[in-house]
């Protein structure tokens, strides 16, 4: 009879059937045991892929799909830059770093003794958000543009 309820639970109709394969074939554990299986090895198949086609670009970064963009991106973002000498903050970049901190802290802390959801943590975000762009002294137009 168990088998029957999973049947009319996954098709809408009563299938009565004596054959015990009939019924394992239509048990929504058997169904979910073979979809994590399956699930699980797609999975080891992408990281292989991924693993194989990593190590082919690093042996020979020419392999890569993006390599004719190589120098150009390299120019545009590393072109002045110097490793060796820290970084140099301004104030205002100091103290938008502060207040993301402790938006974060007390989102954590929200979530954990408050039991604060997603509106509640959009609600910190969004404040902090506007205390960063208030201390920044950014304008409307420079927090639109791409740039």
């Amino acid at each position: 009879m168990a088998g029957d309820q999973s049947v009319l639970h996954l098709t809408g109709t009563r299938y009565r059937s004596k054959c015990r394969h009939h019924r394992l074939r239509f048990d929504p554990k058997w169904m979910y045991w073979w979809r994590s299986r399956k699930r699980r090895d797609q999975t080891r198949g992408c990281r292989l892929y991924l693993r194989k086609s990593a190590e082919k670009v690093r042996k020979d970064p020419t392999k890569s799909v993006v390599y004719d963009q190589y120098e150009e991106d390299r120019e545009k973002y590393l072109n002045d830059a110097d490793f060796n000498k820290p970084a140099n903050f301004t104030w205002q970049q100091k103290l938008s770093l502060i207040i993301f901190g402790i938006a974060f802290i007390v989102m954590i802390w929200g979530v954990q003794q408050k039991g604060w959801y997603f509106t509640e943590i959009s609600v910190v975000f969004l404040t902090a958000g506007y205390l960063m762009a208030i201390f920044r002294t950014f304008r409307a137009q420079s927090c639109a543009s791409l740039r």
